[in-house]
């Protein structure tokens, strides 16, 4: 069976025609939501073909970074022709091991990908570890939790296990990575799940 990473793989070059810009002002305004600082240090986290790095690049402003991270190389091919002024770095490399430095991020946004992370537990770790003192991680969708999960499943076998959890577990999976001040709104055509990690004193 082909796995999501094939999946996506092969779908990179046709990958943008094949989404169109459905959402993606839905995306801008939780994103804007989130009042990232400007000159935020952003990691967008499973950045696919880098449809939010121009969004992202203006929320944060001239002076701020990104790191667009992907597991698949033929996705983030497609993501370079999106570079914006910004400093931008592209890594292909697990969610889960991204062997980045710790606390590089103010925040981890995982827009559209949290369900195609094979390992949940440990990618919300890894967040963790990316992130400095109260930085943000925010799991982002232009669709419900029911909705996201009910489209992977009408795409074939390759998705139809790649789901958003239900919002009991998803809490406890971000707590138990060590984030605090979790928030999570499941509507229709919105989810957006927050939460912020505290480093000891």
């Amino acid at each position: 069976m082909t796995s999501s990473r094939e999946f996506f793989d092969q779908a990179a070059a046709g990958w943008d025609a094949r989404v169109g810009d459905a959402g993606l002002a839905t995306l801008r305004s939780l994103l804007a939501g989130l009042s990232l600082p400007d000159g935020a240090d952003v990691l967008d986290w499973g950045a696919g073909t880098g449809t939010m790095l121009p969004i992202i690049a203006d929320l944060i402003g001239p002076h701020g970074s990104i790191v667009a991270v992907d597991s698949s190389a033929a996705m983030l091919e497609q993501a370079m022709t999106r570079c914006p002024v910004q400093d931008v770095r592209f890594v292909v490399a697990d969610a889960a091991t991204t062997n980045l430095a710790a606390a590089s991020f103010d925040a981890v946004l995982c827009v559209r990908a949290f369900p195609h992370f094979p390992d949940k537990p440990a990618a919300l770790r890894e967040a963790a570890r990316l992130l400095r003192e109260d930085g943000l991680i925010a799991v982002v969708h232009a669709a419900s939790r029911d909705e996201v999960n009910a489209g992977h499943a009408r795409t074939g076998a390759a998705l139809a296990r790649d789901v958003l959890p239900p919002g009991p577990e998803m809490e406890r999976l971000l707590r138990e990575a060590g984030f605090t001040q979790i928030a999570l709104l499941d509507e229709p055509g919105r989810y957006l799940a927050t939460g912020r990690v505290a480093r000891s004193q």
